[in-house]
């Protein structure tokens, strides 16, 4: 039987080419057999999977807008209609990337799970809006996304699904076999999307970052949303308003939250947690846009600390990571194991982890090391799509017995691999793959009953064991699949699959069995080796967006019960915020970042245009604390360097000239730097570093490889292996391009390891510059606080040139001219108020902190950003304590202020009414410190850090020089009299101030 069908070998990177310029995964497989797993556990013996999670409870109140759907619909990417008389399902129901479920948690995970009954759980709304319909209107099970392609469903209804029809809180009950739970549901007005609505418009979303502190005089703890418009929006300040919800699972309930005018900040008597942490969640609306931001969690305790579960590890915050495709690491066919990996290999030069330490890298990405269907067919001859990639998985707890060495363990190979990784500070992120699983899965060949020879890849199924314990844990449609000539390929009700591919089938989120086997994997790979587990460090999510957000949220769980530190990285694409919604610590940027590097290297875009990648993930509402990557290539996307200097419908790598490679390999380096400086995380894939483009050998086996053409036999560049692919080729050890190439990777990790102003928590700004029109740069400023503990200079300049040769720039003589990249002098000229440099192509300057110490000597009216109002010695007082507050501008004298230097940039603030000066009370480091005048005692509380924020005229942030912590006006009132004081800088326009010389 031929595997091959002309017109349905499909690709990741095909199937959503039209979405968001995505990758590859190949089409179809052969048939396969698998164990009888009807009965037994499915885990490793001796594992007992477990869990934190401890009733049936369904979890975190939900922040919704009115019309926005938690639905999961059953099919992914596409529906195959051939030979059916149906129409696909609606466009939003194929690529909402919202996917979501209301689902029992499970407290108990089972070796061997099997399905719950219906009368298990029930669900009912219990309250709603006045102005709602009630139950029938917004409450609602397993639905259907097509009149012509029904949903299977077995009436269970244990999973539910929730459209508000109304704003407010909506209360749905959870009748469980543990009890009753309440579940709260708060449902901001009909919008324009939002952050947490992909089929919406995102941009223009709203954002917060929730922070809380515990006053120990009141006994209270203040929570402050920080809420930021969107940047250049057309509202103001007072359009956004927030809601806090308790969590219904802890003693503290809301009607305990004390919310302030606007909801925006909020204070809780400790008494209210009645002795127990209790979690808060929050989101924010602004009137001005409709739109709402992701919502945002911190957990109190009794004690008066304070947690933030949903910030990213700081071993990925400061890291860098590599991604690696393992069978391509030893340069040959089926030569990669894990030890090849660990220590290399001697016969091909593929070296082993001490590579990748002395590369600086923090933290491998490995695509899937599992048993899969593309590589068990690779392992039987065929010629498997992808590579074979691994993302069609037969087994979620085993290791593919390709990477494992000769008479190891294949869990005890994987195991001495993470241990070795570890042994150099280098951590694992495992790619687990659950929105579809490979076709020779048992738990999926097992609900085969009959089965045929027939026209498709596969063997025909004419009927299927509905009575299997898996067989409803797959996803299916009550219609049957057929080729084009309308011949059976599986008989209804048929599985549905990843792009709608047969050999990708989808699993069932909505079979709480299936859900209790995924935490179980879950929890096997995260749980440290100490306790039995594998003991990754992370997951990446592939086609994050495919399975119900509500899994996504409970893995976090477990994962993070299990390592504190575990990283949480998704692919949606494009980017969405609401899986920052504690699912998701870091995110994929294909859509922007990585589709526009590869432009601008193909010299289709200019480099300076990578800048504005990085404002569009604010735009969309991406908090601060995310870490988004900045990749330039991946295992679904063209080689950064093949799609620039190769015609990819007609490529011929030998009949391209020295001179073409090294000018887009140029491009490519630059691209790189701009990886580096701008904010995000650093991201390389495998082989960039050696020019796999113009030295690797693809996998494309040459004239006999039908893989990767069109029916007209013309190349499908979108192929994941074809004639000139190199997405997976194999790394060339023995030959390479010259040091300079490979050794500015390096060079480049060392910079971003020894300057922490590079990192992603680092402010960013643009620089005024000149420099010829001709030239092709991207600049930028990169800051941190000179007032942490930090390595490297505390701002840095950064210049890319994406020309040929050198070149000159003019830039402000705040910047030295002494490059870190290259260690050496690149001042040309010093003209007092500006400098010139020479730039090859990156070089990055520090910027001289001493340079403007008086600079700001004088009077001034200092007015909040967010407000207009000045900053004011309440009632003209001359006392000590006198409280420090915003009001209208009215020329008063209490509303003067003289900045007086008293070195290394800082100043006194002395108020002109009283000769008193700006004091943090008590000299407090915590946040939420008052801010009064006192009499000058030469303090640090007393001494302030003026700080331009980026190249806007006039506009500082003021920033305490004992705590670090900037002036800040209370809850982003706008309000005559609201309190100042001071806050952790967030980045928020009533953090930034403008001096106005009076």
């Amino acid at each position: 039987m031929s595997e091959h069908q002309p017109g349905t070998e499909l690709s990741r990177r095909s199937v959503l080419r039209g979405m968001a310029a995505m990758g590859a995964v190949a089409a179809l497989g052969s048939q396969a057999t698998g164990a009888d797993t009807g009965t037994g556990t499915l885990f490793p013996n001796g594992f007992d999977p477990e869990t934190p999670v401890e009733s049936h409870h369904p979890g975190a109140p939900r922040f919704i807008s009115v019309d926005e759907p938690i639905v999961n619909p059953v099919w992914t990417l596409g529906a195959d209609t051939r030979g059916l008389d149906a129409d696909e399902p609606p466009a939003w129901a194929l690529w909402d990337k919202g996917r979501d479920n209301l689902a029992p948690r499970l407290p108990d995970l089972r070796a061997d799970p099997h399905d719950y009954d219906a009368g298990d759980f029930t669900w009912t709304l219990v309250d709603w809006p006045e102005a709602s319909d009630g139950p029938d209107a917004v409450v609602s099970f397993a639905t259907a996304t097509g009149d012509d392609l029904g949903r299977y469903d077995e009436e269970r209804d244990t999973v539910a699904e929730f459209r508000a029809d109304a704003p407010g809180d909506y209360v749905l009950e959870l009748e469980a076999p543990d009890g009753i739970h309440e579940l709260t549901l708060h449902a901001f007005p009909r919008g324009n999307g939002g952050a947490a609505v992909y089929k919406g418009d995102p941009d223009n979303a709203p954002r917060l970052e929730l922070e809380a502190t515990y006053d120990e005089d009141t006994e209270e703890f203040r929570l402050e949303t920080n809420a930021q418009r969107a940047p250049g929006v057309d509202s103001s300040s007072d359009d956004l308003w927030g809601v806090f919800r308790a969590d219904d699972r802890d003693a503290l309930s809301t009607g305990a939250i004390e919310e302030g005018d606007d909801g925006l900040r909020a204070t809780i008597p400790a008494d209210a947690l009645e002795g127990e942490s209790a979690r808060v969640h929050a989101a924010v609306y602004d009137d001005g846009t409709a739109k709402k931001s992701s919502q945002d969690l911190v957990v109190l305790d009794p004690d008066g600390s304070v947690d933030l579960p949903n910030r990213p590890p700081e071993w990925m915050a400061d890291g860098i990571m590599y991604q690696l495709f393992p069978r391509s690491w030893a340069g040959e066919r089926e030569a990669t194991t894990l030890e090849t990996l660990i220590s290399g290999d001697d016969d091909t030069g593929a070296p082993g982890l001490d590579y990748l330490e002395e590369m600086g890298v923090d933290a491998i990405w490995l695509t899937p090391t599992v048993p899969a269907t593309s590589v068990e067919r690779q392992l039987d001859g065929e010629l498997s799509g992808g590579g074979p990639h691994g993302y069609d998985t037969a087994d979620y707890t085993g290791v593919s017995e390709d990477l494992v060495p000769d008479g190891e363990d294949p869990l005890e190979a994987y195991r001495r691999f993470v241990q070795e990784c570890h042994n150099r500070d280098i951590k694992v992120v495992f790619d687990i793959v659950i929105n579809h699983a490979g076709r020779t899965n048992s738990l999926f060949e097992d609900t085969i009953d009959e089965s045929a020879d027939g026209p498709g890849p596969w063997d025909t199924v004419t009927e299927w064991d509905e009575d299997h314990r898996a067989f409803d844990w797959w996803d299916r449609a009550e219609v049957p699949r057929r080729n084009e000539d309308g011949e059976l390929l599986e008989a209804e009700p048929r599985p549905t699959g990843f792009a709608d591919l047969q050999v990708m089938p989808n699993l069932n989120f909505e079979n709480l069995a299936l859900r209790e086997y995924i935490m179980g994997v879950a929890d096997f790979w995260s749980r440290p080796q100490s306790a039995g587990g594998m003991g990754v460090d992370g997951f990446r999510a592939d086609i994050a967006y495919g399975v119900p957000k509500s899994v996504w949220k409970e893995i976090r769980e477990i994962s993070r019960h299990n390592n504190d530190a575990f990283l949480m990285f998704d692919e949606t694409i494009p980017r969405d915020a609401s899986y920052t919604e504690s699912e998701f610590d870091m995110h994929h940027d294909t859509a922007g970042f990585l589709n526009q590097a590869q432009q601008v290297a193909a010299d289709d875009a200019h480099g300076g245009s990578l800048f504005d990648t990085i404002g569009e993930r604010t735009q969309i509402g991406l908090p601060d604390h995310s870490l988004v990557v900045n990749a330039l290539e991946n295992h679904d996307e063209h080689r950064i360097l093949n799609q620039a200097a190769v015609d990819l419908h007609d490529p011929n790598h030998d009949d391209i000239d020295d001179g073409t490679w090294a000018y887009y390999a140029n491009r490519v380096r630059c691209c790189a730097a701009a990886a580096f400086v701008l904010p995000g995380v650093p991201q390389l894939y495998y082989g960039i570093e050696r020019q796999i483009s113009r030295y690797g050998e693809g996998r494309h086996l040459g004239d006999d490889d039908h893989r990767g053409y069109d029916d007209d036999g013309s190349i499908n560049v979108d192929a994941d292996v074809r004639e000139g692919g190199r997405q997976r080729a194999f790394v060339n050890w023995e030959d390479g391009p010259d040091e300079y190439h490979t050794n500015f990777f390096q060079n480049l990790a060392t910079l971003y390891d020894e300057v922490e102003a590079l990192h992603p928590a680092a402010e960013f700004d643009g620089i005024s510059f000149e420099a010829d029109d001709d030239d092709e740069l991207l600049l930028c400023e990169r800051r941190v606080s000179r007032r942490e503990d930090i390595d490297g200079p505390s701002t840095v300049a950064a210049i890319v040139h994406f020309g040929d040769g050198d070149t000159e720039v003019e830039i402000d003589a705040k910047y030295e001219g002494y490059d870190l990249f290259k260690d050496e002098d690149v001042l040309l000229e010093d003209h007092g108020d500006t400098i010139t440099v020479e730039v090859g192509d990156l070089i990055v300057l520090p910027a001289d902190d001493d340079e403007e110490d008086d600079d700001l000597e004088g009077t001034y009216r200092i007015l909040s950003d967010h407000s207009g109002k000045a900053l004011d010695v309440a009632d003209v007082s001359t006392d000590d304590g006198a409280n420090v507050h915003q009001w209208e501008y009215v020329g008063g004298d209490n509303q003067h202020w003289t900045l007086e230097a008293v070195g290394d940039n800082e100043y006194r603030i002395v108020a002109g009414h009283s000769g008193k000066v700006l004091d943090v009370e008590n000299a407090s480091s915590e946040d939420g410190a008052n801010v009064h005048q006192w009499e000058d005692v030469s303090g640090d509380n007393q001494c302030w850090f003026v700080e331009p924020v980026g190249e806007a005229d006039s506009l500082y942030t003021i920033t305490a020089v004992h705590s670090g912590k900037v002036l800040d006006v209370e809850g982003v009132s706008g309000d005559d009299g609201a309190n100042v004081h001071q806050w952790e800088y967030v980045g928020g326009d009533n953090q930034h101030w403008r001096l106005e010389e009076v």
